[in-house]
């Protein structure tokens, strides 16, 4: 998907979020339960990208709660 799509489609978000559950990193690090985290894009499957520092991964809307 073009960045055009996801700005016309509305999947380009900010909104913060909690972290439900703890989450594994492919390199071996983690991000704990509870944690904010920055949501940025909306995959449209029940999915989104989040993002915390240097981290970043793929979470599903059952593995975060939003806060704003």
């Amino acid at each position: 998907m073009k960045l055009s799509d996801l700005f016309s489609n509305n999947r380009i978000m900010h909104k913060k979020a909690k972290l439900l559950v703890d989450i594994n990193l492919d390199d071996g690090e983690s991000m704990e339960m509870g944690q904010t985290v920055s949501i940025l894009l909306d995959y449209g499957d029940g999915s989104y990208h989040a993002e915390h520092n240097d981290f970043a991964c793929k979470v599903f809307e059952s593995e975060i709660e939003f806060i704003d």
